[in-house]
């Protein structure tokens, strides 16, 4: 029987170029929509309103994606609520 070892192994990894930008591409399109999410709650708050997370959310999707887009991903959204509720 082997005595387990008492320090840790390490392990290294390189990833290509296309890999290493894939997160930053991701962040960079999240910061992007809670910036506006962001905007939107402080335009609300200078108007006095009250707005809840989801018409925040709705709100930044509205001013990323072009209209048609927004369409298409209202009623994804829509399909999996309903597929949720079954």
């Amino acid at each position: 029987m082997r005595a387990t070892a008492d320090h840790a192994k390490r392990a290294y990894f390189h990833p290509t170029a296309a890999r290493a930008a894939a997160p930053s591409r991701m962040f960079g399109c999240v910061r992007t929509v809670c910036n506006l999410a962001l905007a939107a709650l402080a335009e609300a708050w200078a108007w006095q309103e009250r707005v809840n997370y989801s018409a925040t959310s709705v709100i930044a999707v509205d001013r990323f994606f072009p209209s048609s887009r927004v369409v298409l991903l209202r009623a994804a959204a829509r399909r999996r609520r309903r597929h949720r509720a079954a």
